[in-house]
């Protein structure tokens, strides 16, 4: 049998993600202000795919591997850093 990790859980803190949002926003020469604030949550893959307008999964790691969308932090560090 092939060993199985199990995947490491990610997400992305929504301050990030609204403030990428925010400059594509102004790089199409619209208004920033028409993204709403959010509160400081950590936004998981399916929300952050609706919220990016992305299609796929593949599409949300793709940008995540791009310099210019926010990458994603891992959940398990968070929880540990939290606990201490």
């Amino acid at each position: 049998m092939y060993p199985n990790p199990s995947p490491r859980a990610v997400g992305w803190p929504s301050t990030a993600v609204i403030a990428w949002l925010r400059k594509r926003v102004v790089a199409a020469g619209c208004d920033p202000s028409v993204v709403p604030d959010v509160p400081f949550h950590i936004m998981r893959a399916p929300e952050v795919m609706k919220v990016c307008g992305f299609e796929s999964r593949t599409t949300l790691w793709r940008r995540s591997q791009d310099s210019d969308f926010p990458k994603p932090v891992p959940l398990r560090d968070l929880e540990h850093e939290c606990a201490a």
